[in-house]
Protein backbone atom coordinates (compact mmCIF):
# COMPACT_ATOMS: atom_id res chain seq x y z
CA UNK A 1 0.00 0.00 0.00
CA UNK A 2 1.61 3.31 -1.45
CA UNK A 3 -0.14 5.94 1.22
CA UNK A 4 0.79 9.94 1.40
CA UNK A 5 1.86 11.18 4.17
CA UNK A 6 1.62 9.36 7.51
CA UNK A 7 -1.07 11.14 8.27
CA UNK A 8 -3.74 9.33 5.51
CA UNK A 9 -1.86 5.54 7.07
CA UNK A 10 -2.85 6.19 10.20
CA UNK A 11 -6.42 8.68 10.12
CA UNK A 12 -8.14 7.22 7.33
CA UNK A 13 -8.11 3.69 9.15
CA UNK A 14 -9.21 5.00 12.37
CA UNK A 15 -13.18 5.42 12.97
CA UNK A 16 -15.87 7.06 15.14
CA UNK A 17 -18.62 8.86 15.74
CA UNK A 18 -20.21 12.30 15.52
CA UNK A 19 -19.68 15.69 13.22
CA UNK A 20 -21.90 18.34 12.54
CA UNK A 21 -23.05 20.53 9.76
CA UNK A 22 -25.85 22.00 9.52
CA UNK A 23 -27.97 20.84 5.65
CA UNK A 24 -27.26 17.02 6.56
CA UNK A 25 -28.53 15.34 3.82
CA UNK A 26 -31.89 13.35 4.77
CA UNK A 27 -31.07 9.91 2.62
CA UNK A 28 -27.98 7.80 2.14
CA UNK A 29 -28.40 8.50 -1.40
CA UNK A 30 -28.09 12.45 -1.36
CA UNK A 31 -25.13 11.89 1.32
CA UNK A 32 -23.47 9.44 -1.07
CA UNK A 33 -23.58 12.35 -3.93
CA UNK A 34 -22.50 14.68 -1.19
CA UNK A 35 -19.73 13.13 -0.45
CA UNK A 36 -18.60 12.17 -4.29
CA UNK A 37 -19.28 15.85 -5.22
CA UNK A 38 -17.29 17.01 -1.72
CA UNK A 39 -13.93 15.12 -2.92
CA UNK A 40 -14.35 15.89 -6.34
CA UNK A 41 -14.29 19.58 -5.25
CA UNK A 42 -11.61 19.46 -3.07
CA UNK A 43 -14.11 20.67 -0.53
CA UNK A 44 -12.47 19.53 3.07
CA UNK A 45 -14.99 21.19 4.61
CA UNK A 46 -17.83 19.85 2.84
CA UNK A 47 -16.19 16.56 2.99
CA UNK A 48 -15.41 16.68 7.26
CA UNK A 49 -19.01 18.23 7.88
CA UNK A 50 -20.23 14.76 6.53
CA UNK A 51 -18.63 12.67 8.69
CA UNK A 52 -18.92 11.92 12.56
CA UNK A 53 -17.16 13.94 14.57
CA UNK A 54 -14.54 11.42 15.95
CA UNK A 55 -13.93 10.96 12.41
CA UNK A 56 -13.36 14.21 11.43
CA UNK A 57 -11.10 14.57 14.94
CA UNK A 58 -9.02 11.77 13.46
CA UNK A 59 -8.94 13.35 10.28
CA UNK A 60 -7.18 16.48 11.84
CA UNK A 61 -3.40 17.25 13.10
CA UNK A 62 -3.87 18.25 16.79
CA UNK A 63 -0.26 18.32 17.38
CA UNK A 64 0.07 21.23 14.23
CA UNK A 65 -3.26 22.25 14.91
CA UNK A 66 -4.58 21.88 11.24
CA UNK A 67 -8.14 20.74 11.54
CA UNK A 68 -10.07 18.08 9.22
CA UNK A 69 -10.98 20.60 6.32
CA UNK A 70 -7.54 21.91 5.35
CA UNK A 71 -6.06 17.94 6.22
CA UNK A 72 -8.18 16.41 3.82
CA UNK A 73 -8.35 19.31 0.98
CA UNK A 74 -4.34 18.55 1.05
CA UNK A 75 -4.66 15.06 0.44
CA UNK A 76 -6.78 15.13 -2.44
CA UNK A 77 -5.32 15.13 -5.45
CA UNK A 78 -1.64 15.03 -3.80
CA UNK A 79 1.18 13.35 -5.75
CA UNK A 80 3.64 11.67 -3.40
CA UNK A 81 6.33 10.71 -6.47
CA UNK A 82 7.03 12.20 -9.76
CA UNK A 83 5.21 9.33 -11.93
CA UNK A 84 1.96 8.11 -9.87
CA UNK A 85 -1.21 8.77 -10.68
CA UNK A 86 -2.62 12.24 -10.11
CA UNK A 87 -6.83 12.09 -9.02
CA UNK A 88 -8.73 14.01 -11.43
CA UNK A 89 -12.14 13.12 -9.86
CA UNK A 90 -15.10 10.74 -10.05
CA UNK A 91 -18.02 9.59 -11.96
CA UNK A 92 -20.77 7.64 -9.77
CA UNK A 93 -22.14 5.32 -11.60
CA UNK A 94 -24.60 4.08 -8.92
CA UNK A 95 -25.89 4.40 -5.62
CA UNK A 96 -27.67 1.50 -3.97
CA UNK A 97 -28.42 -0.37 -0.21
CA UNK A 98 -26.09 -2.10 1.52
CA UNK A 99 -25.55 -4.17 4.31
CA UNK A 100 -26.58 -2.98 8.22
CA UNK A 101 -24.51 -4.06 11.18
CA UNK A 102 -26.16 -2.57 14.88
CA UNK A 103 -26.56 0.69 14.31
CA UNK A 104 -24.58 1.02 10.94
CA UNK A 105 -25.99 1.01 7.64
CA UNK A 106 -24.25 0.68 5.04
CA UNK A 107 -24.57 1.86 0.73
CA UNK A 108 -22.49 1.15 -2.27
CA UNK A 109 -21.30 2.79 -4.95
CA UNK A 110 -20.23 2.73 -8.35
CA UNK A 111 -17.71 4.44 -8.89
CA UNK A 112 -15.08 5.52 -11.62
CA UNK A 113 -12.09 7.81 -10.91
CA UNK A 114 -10.36 9.54 -14.01
CA UNK A 115 -6.08 9.88 -13.19
CA UNK A 116 -3.32 11.22 -14.96
CA UNK A 117 0.18 10.05 -14.83
CA UNK A 118 2.53 12.68 -13.80
CA UNK A 119 5.21 10.91 -15.78
CA UNK A 120 6.85 12.47 -18.99
CA UNK A 121 3.63 10.79 -20.80
CA UNK A 122 1.27 12.38 -18.67
CA UNK A 123 -1.24 9.35 -19.78
CA UNK A 124 -4.95 9.13 -18.07
CA UNK A 125 -6.63 6.52 -17.17
CA UNK A 126 -9.74 4.72 -15.95
CA UNK A 127 -10.59 2.75 -12.57
CA UNK A 128 -13.54 1.70 -11.55
CA UNK A 129 -13.96 0.06 -8.39
CA UNK A 130 -16.96 -0.65 -5.59
CA UNK A 131 -17.03 1.52 -2.68
CA UNK A 132 -18.83 0.84 1.00
CA UNK A 133 -19.65 3.92 2.55
CA UNK A 134 -20.92 3.32 6.16
CA UNK A 135 -23.15 5.43 8.04
CA UNK A 136 -24.89 6.33 11.71
CA UNK A 137 -27.29 8.89 12.56
CA UNK A 138 -25.98 11.73 15.00
CA UNK A 139 -28.12 14.08 17.05
CA UNK A 140 -30.67 12.98 14.48
CA UNK A 141 -28.65 13.29 10.88
CA UNK A 142 -27.09 10.96 9.26
CA UNK A 143 -23.00 10.67 8.85
CA UNK A 144 -20.39 9.05 7.54
CA UNK A 145 -18.80 7.13 10.03
CA UNK A 146 -15.94 5.86 8.70
CA UNK A 147 -13.63 7.05 5.62
CA UNK A 148 -14.27 4.56 2.47
CA UNK A 149 -11.90 3.59 -0.38
CA UNK A 150 -12.97 6.60 -2.10
CA UNK A 151 -11.51 9.06 0.00
CA UNK A 152 -7.96 6.84 0.41
CA UNK A 153 -7.74 6.65 -3.56
CA UNK A 154 -8.73 10.55 -4.04
CA UNK A 155 -5.74 10.64 -1.43
CA UNK A 156 -3.41 8.59 -4.39
CA UNK A 157 -3.74 5.29 -2.99
CA UNK A 158 -2.86 2.78 -5.87
CA UNK A 159 -4.25 -0.05 -4.02
CA UNK A 160 -6.82 -0.28 -1.21
CA UNK A 161 -5.89 -2.21 2.46
CA UNK A 162 -8.14 -4.99 3.34
CA UNK A 163 -11.04 -3.79 6.27
CA UNK A 164 -11.90 -0.37 4.92
CA UNK A 165 -15.10 -1.99 3.53
CA UNK A 166 -15.65 -3.16 7.13
CA UNK A 167 -18.49 -1.89 9.58
CA UNK A 168 -16.66 0.54 12.08
CA UNK A 169 -14.53 -1.48 14.72
CA UNK A 170 -14.79 -4.99 12.68
CA UNK A 171 -12.44 -6.44 10.70
CA UNK A 172 -13.44 -7.32 7.25
CA UNK A 173 -13.03 -11.18 6.39
CA UNK A 174 -9.34 -11.89 3.88
CA UNK A 175 -8.24 -8.47 5.80
CA UNK A 176 -5.32 -10.02 6.38
CA UNK A 177 -4.76 -11.09 2.34
CA UNK A 178 -3.15 -7.67 1.77
CA UNK A 179 -4.32 -4.84 -0.02
CA UNK A 180 -7.06 -4.68 -2.98
CA UNK A 181 -5.47 -3.28 -6.48
CA UNK A 182 -7.80 -1.00 -8.01
CA UNK A 183 -8.51 -1.89 -11.76
CA UNK A 184 -7.92 0.55 -13.89
CA UNK A 185 -7.38 0.85 -18.07
CA UNK A 186 -5.43 3.46 -19.68
CA UNK A 187 -7.59 5.67 -21.92
CA UNK A 188 -7.15 5.75 -25.74
CA UNK A 189 -8.97 9.26 -25.86
CA UNK A 190 -11.13 10.91 -28.28
CA UNK A 191 -10.88 10.75 -32.52
CA UNK A 192 -12.01 13.99 -34.01
CA UNK A 193 -15.76 14.19 -34.66
CA UNK A 194 -16.74 17.59 -36.24
CA UNK A 195 -20.68 16.78 -35.20
CA UNK A 196 -19.33 17.01 -31.34
CA UNK A 197 -19.89 19.52 -28.70
CA UNK A 198 -17.32 22.25 -29.67
CA UNK A 199 -15.88 21.93 -26.51
CA UNK A 200 -16.01 17.76 -25.53
CA UNK A 201 -12.62 15.78 -26.09
CA UNK A 202 -13.89 15.01 -29.54
CA UNK A 203 -14.87 18.57 -30.55
CA UNK A 204 -11.46 19.82 -30.15
CA UNK A 205 -9.51 16.67 -31.80
CA UNK A 206 -11.31 17.77 -34.61
CA UNK A 207 -10.68 21.40 -34.30
CA UNK A 208 -6.89 20.27 -33.77
CA UNK A 209 -6.75 18.52 -36.62
CA UNK A 210 -8.10 20.78 -38.91
CA UNK A 211 -6.19 23.93 -37.54
CA UNK A 212 -2.85 22.27 -37.32
CA UNK A 213 -2.89 19.61 -40.16
CA UNK A 214 -2.29 16.97 -38.19
CA UNK A 215 -3.06 13.28 -38.05
CA UNK A 216 -3.53 10.44 -35.07
CA UNK A 217 -5.52 13.06 -32.53
CA UNK A 218 -6.62 11.92 -29.84
CA UNK A 219 -7.94 14.33 -27.34
CA UNK A 220 -8.57 13.83 -23.41
CA UNK A 221 -10.37 15.58 -20.98
CA UNK A 222 -7.77 16.82 -18.57
CA UNK A 223 -10.09 17.47 -15.54
CA UNK A 224 -8.46 20.87 -14.60
CA UNK A 225 -4.69 19.30 -14.09
CA UNK A 226 -1.82 21.59 -14.51
CA UNK A 227 -4.65 23.90 -15.16
CA UNK A 228 -6.12 22.65 -18.58
CA UNK A 229 -9.16 21.71 -19.63
CA UNK A 230 -8.58 19.56 -22.62
CA UNK A 231 -4.84 17.30 -23.32
CA UNK A 232 -4.85 16.30 -27.40
CA UNK A 233 -1.87 14.23 -28.77
CA UNK A 234 -1.29 13.95 -32.23
CA UNK A 235 1.51 13.60 -35.34
CA UNK A 236 2.72 16.49 -36.80
CA UNK A 237 4.54 15.34 -39.98
CA UNK A 238 6.26 18.71 -40.34
CA UNK A 239 8.18 17.67 -37.40
CA UNK A 240 8.62 14.58 -37.93
CA UNK A 241 7.33 13.62 -33.96
CA UNK A 242 4.20 13.30 -31.86
CA UNK A 243 2.68 16.72 -30.07
CA UNK A 244 0.88 17.40 -26.91
CA UNK A 245 -1.53 20.30 -26.80
CA UNK A 246 -3.27 21.44 -23.99
CA UNK A 247 -6.48 24.20 -23.69
CA UNK A 248 -7.99 25.89 -21.08
CA UNK A 249 -11.73 27.45 -21.77
CA UNK A 250 -12.75 30.01 -20.14
CA UNK A 251 -16.51 30.24 -18.61
CA UNK A 252 -17.85 31.35 -21.46
CA UNK A 253 -16.80 28.87 -23.78
CA UNK A 254 -13.56 30.64 -25.53
CA UNK A 255 -10.14 29.68 -25.57
CA UNK A 256 -8.26 31.39 -22.79
CA UNK A 257 -4.73 30.00 -23.56
CA UNK A 258 -3.40 26.65 -25.26
CA UNK A 259 0.18 24.83 -25.27
CA UNK A 260 2.07 22.92 -26.85
CA UNK A 261 5.44 20.56 -26.33
CA UNK A 262 6.52 17.67 -27.93
CA UNK A 263 4.98 14.39 -26.93
CA UNK A 264 7.48 12.97 -24.41
CA UNK A 265 7.59 16.76 -22.46
CA UNK A 266 5.17 17.69 -19.35
CA UNK A 267 3.06 20.19 -19.98
CA UNK A 268 3.98 23.12 -18.19
CA UNK A 269 0.87 24.20 -16.02
CA UNK A 270 -1.51 26.50 -17.41
CA UNK A 271 -0.46 30.22 -17.33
Amino acid sequence: MRLVPVLLASALLLTGCGAGASGAPDSSEELARAYVGAINARDGERVCGLMTRAVAAELSVTDSNIPCDRTVAGLIGYVEDAGMPEFLRYRLGGVRSGATRGEYSSIRLSLEARRRSTSGEQGFETCSFEDTVWLTREAGELRIAKPSAALYIAAGATNVPGGVSAPPGLKAAGEDEGPQLIDCEPESGKQPDPEAAPHSAAGFAARTAQELSVSDVRCFEAEGSDGWDVVCKYFDPRMGERMKLAYRVDPLGAISSSGAVPGSMPLPPAP
